[in-house]
């Protein structure tokens, strides 16, 4: 069974295009919007993270990527990689978090 046929079904349907703001790849990711507690319990933040095939992107922390637009996010929205990717499912798909670039 290939499973790597399905993303393209899962990432096409639910996902968006970004951008590597050093190489220009362009691949997809379904972008998510997490709360998580801070201060010791007394706020709540987002936490903004993509998800998408490991195959497709190799990111690490401090890259900065540009995002194509949609849920409430504008087109050329840039955001930087502030983790190292989390493998999930064997390893066949990864998630990092972001944060918003300056830039």
């Amino acid at each position: 069974m290939d499973l790597t046929a399905d993303f393209d079904v899962f990432f096409g349907e639910f996902a968006r295009d970004f951008t590597h703001g050093e190489t220009g790849v362009v691949f997809r990711a379904i972008f998510g919007v997490a709360d998580q507690e801070a201060l010791d319990g007394y706020a709540i933040t987002a936490e903004h993270e993509i998800h998408y095939p490991t195959q497709s992107i190799e990111l690490s922390e401090g890259d900065e990527i540009e995002d194509s637009g949609g849920n409430g996010v504008l087109p050329g929205t840039k955001w930087l990689v502030r983790s190292t990717p989390m493998r999930v499912n064997d390893g066949l798909e990864s998630t990092v978090l972001l944060s918003r670039s300056d830039s």
